[in-house]
């Protein structure tokens, strides 16, 4: 799977005074600190359960047209272009008549439509690009208020164990951050 973010959440899902408010941190001596925790640890709640936080845009790139498109990152919010490289080399755009988006599956998916056929492309790496976008939503209101918690918690073990030589693994997270994100987590068909 060939995937990158094109275009990173313009907030947090937490502020900094949010997170010294749970970990009982008075003054702003370490607020630099906190603040640069928090991305982190959003970044490694997302990956735990497959989900983006806040809107943020993403690519996928596939070698052809395959029969349904499995865009990774939940929930999927819309998809703002598919193009791809036809078979004399130059890069079009596809119109939305051709496919069909399912936001509401998880994870999201693109398909044919009915009545379409999925146009020839070059045969080269990459020669089809999805261009989407996923998040509960604009703002930190629209992050549900267990992951927040979740990501508050990492945040407070994060500044605990500042002088591991190993970025943090998934065997060394809280059980409380495991346990508040149980719920939200994407599980991935295997076929």
């Amino acid at each position: 799977m060939i995937i990158k973010q094109a275009v990173a959440p313009s907030v947090e899902p937490v502020t900094i005074d949010e997170v010294k408010t749970q970990l009982i941190i008075d003054g702003n001596d370490l607020d630099a600190e906190v603040a640069a925790m928090i991305a982190p640890a959003r970044q490694l709640v997302e990956q735990m359960i497959g989900r983006a936080l806040i809107t943020q845009t993403w690519d996928r790139w596939y070698d052809a047209f395959p029969a349904v498109m499995s865009l990774p990152w939940s929930p999927l919010q819309s998809v703002a272009a598919i193009t791809y490289v036809n078979t004399d080399g130059a890069e079009q755009t596809l119109s939305p008549d051709v496919y069909t988006v399912d936001a509401d599956s998880e994870p999201g998916r693109v398909y044919l439509a009915y009545g379409q056929s999925w146009p020839s492309t070059r045969a080269i790496p990459k020669a089809v690009k999805v261009r989407f976008v996923a998040g509960f939503g604009d703002t930190s209101d629209d992050v549900p208020a267990c992951i927040k918690l979740a990501i508050m918690l990492l945040v407070g073990s994060l500044m605990n164990n500042r002088e591991d030589d190993a970025p943090i693994a998934l065997h060394k997270v809280p059980w409380g951050v495991k346990s508040l994100l149980a719920d939200h987590r994407m599980y991935r068909r295997a076929c």
